[in-house]
Formats: structure tokens, C-alpha cells, sequence
């Protein structure tokens, strides 16, 4: 529904198209997006993009790309990605991304080993922050704590 939405589109059943060239040339079954532009040339099945020109050029499966651009050029399946961002490319698959205004996501999960990245996509441990911490209440160590002072 709407101006030139679904055109070229191909593929298989359970496909819905929303916005101004919205599924444009894409392939795959299941897939849903919702946006000017959104889903144009994606590839894969499985696929929900909100927003306009979410998940463009997409070509995995099992993806959710919410936002203006969130998930263009997406090749890594299983993949939850959040945010208006320009950053494009994600290759990875089993990613939980979430952008807020900068390069470096808010937040960055990696949904196989359960990590999660404040701030920072590298992992140290089960939980990693980059930038200082401020707790309201008490915080509970359940093992040996490390301080350490790399200035």
C-alpha cells in the first residue's frame, strides 16, 4: 500500500508493504515493512523494517530494523537492530544493536553469548561499560572484585 510500494517485489507468501516504494525489488516470504522506502532490495526472509529506508539492501533472514536507516546493507542473520543511524554494514549475525545519536551503539549485544556492551562493542566479560557508572543503590558483588587503575 502505497505509491509504488511492492514493486518488483518477488518471492514468497506472508509479505506486507506499507510507504512510498516501500519493498521495492525485494525478495523472501514473511516479510513486513512499514516506511518510505523500507525493504527496498532486502533479500531475506523473516524480515521486519519500521522506518523509512530501514533495512535497505538487507540480505539476511530473521532480521528487525527499526528506525530511519536502521539496518541497511544488514548481511548478519538473527539480528535486532534499533535506531536512526547513518552506520551501516552490520555483518555479524546475532546482534542486538541499538544507536543513539554517535558511531558507537548505545548498546551492543551479542544475543549467542550473552553479552552486552554499554558504550562499546568489544567485550570483556558478560557486561562491559565504557564510561563511568553511577548507582543509586547498593551494588552486589557475588565473587572476588578487581579494581584496577590503567591511567
Amino acid at each position: 500500500m502505497g505509491y509504488q510500494a511492492g514493486v518488483g517485489l518477488s518471492g514468497g507468501s506472508n509479505i506486507n508493504v506499507f510507504g512510498r516504494n516501500a519493498g521495492q525489488s525485494a525478495q523472501g516470504s514473511s516479510l513486513n515493512f512499514i516506511g518510505t522506502s523500507a525493504g527496498s532490495n532486502s533479500k531475506g526472509s523473516n524480515c521486519i523494517a519500521i522506518g523509512p529506508s530501514a533495512l535497505v539492501n538487507n540480505s539476511a533472514s530473521s532480521v528487525i530494523a527499526i528506525g530511519s536507516n536502521a539496518g541497511n546493507l544488514n548481511t548478519g542473520s538473527n539480528c535486532i537492530l534499533l535506531g536512526n543511524t547513518s552506520q551501516t554494514g552490520n555483518a555479524a549475525a546475532n546482534k542486538l544493536i541499538v544507536y543513539g545519536t554517535g558511531a558507537t551503539p548505545l548498546l551492543y549485544g551479542d544475543l549467542a553469548s550473552l553479552s552486552l556492551g554499554i558504550g562499546t562493542s568489544n567485550f570483556s566479560g558478560a557486561l562491559t561499560v565504557s564510561g563511568s557508572g553511577f548507582f543509586t543503590s547498593n551494588l552486589t558483588v557475588n565473587s572476588n572484585l578487581f579494581i584496577s587503575n590503567n591511567a
